[in-house]
């Protein structure tokens, strides 16, 4: 699963809510600037055959074609 979105919306906070063991975080979440800065993969052992992959975020403030460049790039 790739998680592909606006800056902010929650992706890495999605992949913690399914993926999370007790209180630890699998992926890294800014709350006041984006922290996801490329491609991350995260796995469950509780949920064999799954993994999920977190991705920059897409924002105003970044060269969106770059980062749609970088997806394509990463899916091919």
């Amino acid at each position: 699963v790739l998680l592909i979105g606006k800056t902010g919306v929650g992706k890495s906070t999605l992949i913690n809510s399914i993926l999370r063991l007790g209180k630890k975080e699998a992926a890294r979440i800014g709350h006041t600037e984006p922290t996801t800065k490329k491609f991350a993969n995260y796995t469950s052992k509780k949920l064999r055959g799954i993994r999920m992959w977190d991705s920059e975020g897409l924002s105003l403030n970044n060269n969106v074609d770059n980062i749609l460049d970088k997806i394509n790039n990463f899916m091919n």
